[in-house]
């Protein structure tokens, strides 16, 4: 028996997708083809196997949609040794070829020692021209990192730089210094609208930050393409608990809370496996974050921190005194005394074989955060501050066929809708005082303290996407390329209202012209912008 196994260097990469291409060509001892072999391939990650028979030139190909890139593959003909070996996807190949020559028995070879040329390290083979760094979730897990947060894996390859994240914000990242919205995120091949996923959902996640692939597009910084999970013919599950107490952080806890860190609890869990051997399997996902950290404001901070930002201590005082004789509330009863963001993710996939030619996957996702307070600046009170709150999910079509063994058609579809309310404490117009203080060491210091209301409150976000991909690709005889003709449909409706100062701003120029009720100026959006 021998066994003969080529990896073509024109194989077209895929990123972002999960399809395995094993093709191939079986042979007798004579070196002619055989007809009518039985090949087999049986997928290590999820145990399930497809099947096909060679044709009169001998060839075979079996499309293995989330087979995991790694095979036991088996060939038997009728008076011939069954040949047996495993193949496995090098980076991001989509192509496998096995060329099987079959003997009339089998033959006991002497030991061969093989070693694998290293790689290099931190460079992953993504296509022509194309740099980027390949993370699996077995090691992200074991990272200090946030590993159920896209942005913050982007991170990890060369030339990302993170951009944190503040209470209006998103964490985003930048490529060569280009801005966050030349970015895209896709999960299965399309483009998803968040960035949290849950952790235990995550089978791959692909980082390129430079590319000359057309398949590849909507990005011209960088693409975070990620793989989730499918169920197998092996139940399997996972629990995951992530903790992190400020009260252990390098130096302790401070009395202020201008200078302490955060505490952060998350829960997850993942769970999948057949409903129906070889034919139906499914796989769901939970994860739920929970952030909390000690709110700096005008009412928490110390003489110290107030000099820092430019204000003297007595000066803050007489203005919490001057509020305290007016009907503006300095506190709300129902706010939080620590900022909290929650976050909770969630995913169920479903794969189903209909037949040897046509795999169907279907994906439900949704998102929930909440900030509480949000947008309560450094010089301003908590009362000032106000809610925000974001719901999101979609649904995720994909269809895989092959016909005959040249023609093969993918077909991935998502729908999906985002919906956002922020609003304030207080639905009052927000006071800005302008306050000039003599500090320390000579300095003048200006400053502005806030209270009321807040100026970026209500607003109220819908978005509405739609994404369809066609992708129709023929296979050469020998399998040596591969021709795509694909099709991309995108749209985006998305209704919001954001306008800035909708109940009014009043500023007064001195703590003399707050208690005298003189404001210098009011100022209104009437119209939305």
């Amino acid at each position: 028996m021998l066994l003969a196994f080529a990896l073509p260097r024109a194989a077209a990469p895929q990123v972002g997708t999960t399809t395995d291409i094993i093709t191939g060509t079986v042979t007798g001892r004579d070196s002619q083809p055989l007809a009518g072999a039985l090949v087999q391939a049986t997928s290590l990650e999820t145990q399930v196997s497809r099947q096909r028979t060679t044709d009169a030139r001998g060839r075979f190909t079996i499309v293995f949609p989330e087979g995991g890139g790694q095979y036991q593959l088996t060939v038997r003909y009728v008076g011939m040794a069954p040949a047996r070996a495993t193949i496995a996807r090098q980076a991001d190949e989509d192509r496998l070829v096995a060329n099987v020559r079959m003997d009339l028995a089998i033959v006991t070879l002497e030991p061969v020692a093989v070693q694998a040329t290293a790689q290099l390290r931190g460079l992953e083979r993504l296509g022509p021209g194309a740099t980027g760094r390949d993370l699996r979730s077995e090691a992200m897990s074991r990272l200090p990192i946030a590993a159920s947060d896209l942005t913050a894996l982007a991170t990890l390859a060369p030339g990302v730089v993170g951009i944190a994240e503040t209470d209006s914000t998103r964490p985003a990242f930048s490529v060569a210094g280009q801005r966050p919205t030349a970015n895209r995120i896709t999960l299965d091949g399309l483009s998803f609208g968040g960035a949290m996923v849950p952790q235990d959902a995550i089978r791959a996640t692909r980082v390129v930050t430079n590319t000359y692939d057309v398949a590849r597009g909507q990005f011209s910084g960088g693409l975070v393409a990620s793989t989730t999970r499918s169920g197998t013919n092996v139940p399997q599950g996972a629990f995951t608990y992530n903790g992190r107490d400020r009260a252990l952080a390098w130096g302790g806890v401070t009395a202020s809370p201008f200078s302490q860190g955060y505490t952060q609890t998350q829960i997850g869990e993942g769970m999948g496996g057949p409903v129906v051997r070889d034919r139906l399997f499914v796989f769901g996902a939970l994860q739920v974050r929970s952030k909390d950290q000690a709110l700096p404001s005008l009412a928490t901070a110390d003489p110290a921190t107030l000099e820092r930002l430019g204000v003297s201590p007595d000066s803050a005082a007489r203005f919490l005194t001057l509020l305290a004789a007016t009907a503006v509330p300095v506190s709300v009863p129902a706010a939080r005394g620590d900022r909290g963001t929650d976050n909770t993710a969630a995913l169920l996939r479903m794969d189903w074989n209909v037949a040897e030619a046509h795999t169907l996957m279907l994906r439900l996702d949704g998102r929930w955060n909440s900030d509480d307070p949000t947008r309560v600046r450094s010089l301003a009170l908590p009362s000032t501050g106000g809610r925000r709150w974001e719901r999101a999910g979609g649904v995720m079509a994909s269809l895989t066929s092959h016909f005959g063994e040249q023609l093969i058609n993918e077909v991935r579809g998502y729908v999906s809708a985002e919906h956002t309310d922020a609003g304030g404490f207080l639905a009052v117009p927000e006071a800005r005082v302008h306050v000039t203080s003599d500090l320390p060491d000579s300095i003048r210091g200006i400053a502005t303290l806030t209270f009321g209301g807040n100026h970026g409150f209500p607003q109220h976000t819908d978005n509405t996407t739609a994404e369809v991909r066609e992708e129709v690709s023929w296979l050469t005889h020998d399998a040596a390329h591969r021709i795509k003709l694909g099709g991309y449909f995108n749209s985006v409706r998305l209704r919001a209202n954001e306008t800035p100062n909708q109940l009014g701003t009043f500023v007064f120029h001195s703590l003399d012209a707050l208690a005298a009720g003189r404001p210098s100026s009011f100022t209104r959006t009437l119209a939305p912008l």
